[in-house]
């Protein structure tokens, strides 16, 4: 099994109250205490934890995935999976925070293409030393769904298609 870090930074982290959120800080068999399927989890203060494993072992050999952002990522859970939470919010898609542009730009965090952010070609720019860039077919954040990737210091351009996902970190930014 691959275990996946991804590192994203949020200037909005703590903007939005739980109010709509399905499941807060916690561990959660899924199938049993949530359905199965795809989440947005939002951070609720500095920074969120997500892991998805296939036991409650707690062993290294049964994370599937996990992740740390200050700011928000999209999931996928399966049936007989164990999701843990930890400084953040679980929402379902449809009550959500919103995960649009912010002040003019898309920036630190995961979008949904078609959704979050319009399919198209963007120049992306870094506001950091080494920004890094991904484009995902899904949101199991495994090795295998990952299209392309890059870490750069300036500026590149990045065509992305409906139903893909953007993510965004170390200060890569996309101008609205």
């Amino acid at each position: 099994m691959a275990i996946v870090m991804v590192g994203m930074g949020c200037v909005s982290a703590g903007l939005f109250g739980d109010g709509d959120a399905l499941k807060g800080s916690g561990e959660y068999k899924v199938g049993d205490d949530i359905p199965a399927g795809e989440y947005y989890v939002k951070c609720d203060g500095y920074n969120l934890y997500v892991e998805v494993a296939s036991d409650s072992s707690g062993d290294l050999d049964s994370i599937i995935y996990n992740l740390n952002t200050e700011g928000g990522a999209y999931i996928t859970v399966n049936d007989g999976e164990y999701l843990k939470i930890q400084g953040g919010n679980l929402y379902e898609l449809d009550k959500a925070p919103d995960r649009g542009a912010e002040d003019g730009y898309y920036k630190d965090g995961m979008y949904k293409v078609g959704e979050d952010i319009p399919a198209g070609e963007y120049q992306v720019e870094s506001t950091g030393d080494l920004a890094y860039i991904e484009v995902s077919g899904d949101s199991r954040h495994q090795i295998d769904g990952i299209i392309t990737n890059d870490n750069f210091e300036s500026n590149k351009y990045i065509t992305i298609e409906d139903g893909q996902y953007l993510t965004l970190s170390n200060g890569a930014q996309i101008k609205a």
